[in-house]
């Protein structure tokens, strides 16, 4: 049930096909911005590198993932559920572990704050750490790879069997140039 207002309370089951493309445009939402930062993050790895001896793309991946998080990108609500799921041990058993070890996270900052803090209910404190830094990227490492090689080739389909594109294109990015050339090289010896 949503309440909305004065006027009454919706049941979401009688009205599936409105709430559900709003719940979707909300999840794109961070999915968008997660992707936008981790690959802020493998830029500046890969522009720090420069003059060295060069990465790989996986080398690139493996230290961005390991580095802060700005945040843990999901919604208030999504939090709540899953934070209440975890503590009652009703997790489902399709969770990730890479989500298991961020709801875990999420759990651990909110009982520190709620043991700093005994007078917050759970809602203020999960807030206050969903406004918080995350001490890593929580994105499995083969989609990661995948999603850094996507964005960053201008070669590569981004409509069909491709990680959900921030709509950034591969102009933007740092490794443009040298991605061009290498395909200009392969082109021209063949």
């Amino acid at each position: 049930m949503i309440g909305f207002g004065i006027s009454g309370v919706v049941n979401l089951q009688q009205f599936p096909m409105v709430i559900y493309p709003f719940i979707s445009i909300y999840m794109m939402y961070f999915i968008t911005e997660r992707n936008r930062d981790f690959m802020a993050r493998c830029h500046e790895i890969a522009r720090q590198w420069r003059g060295q001896k060069p990465l790989t793309r996986a080398q690139i991946v493996e230290k961005a993932l390991s580095m802060p998080a700005p945040g843990y990108y999901v919604s208030f609500n999504h939090a709540c559920r899953c934070i209440g799921l975890l503590r009652n041990g009703k997790l489902p058993d399709n969770t990730t572990a890479i989500k298991r070890q961020m709801w875990h996270e999420i759990d651990a900052k909110v009982r520190k704050h709620e043991q700093r803090h005994p007078n917050d209910p759970l809602t203020i404190a999960l807030a206050f750490v969903l406004t918080t830094s995350a001490s890593r990227f929580f994105i499995d490492t083969v989609y990661a790879i995948r999603l850094f090689y996507h964005l960053n080739n201008p070669y590569v389909s981004k409509t069909k069997n491709s990680p959900r594109s921030n709509g950034m294109p591969a102009c933007d990015s740092v490794l443009h140039k040298a991605t061009i050339a290498k395909h200009r090289e392969h082109r021209n010896a063949c």
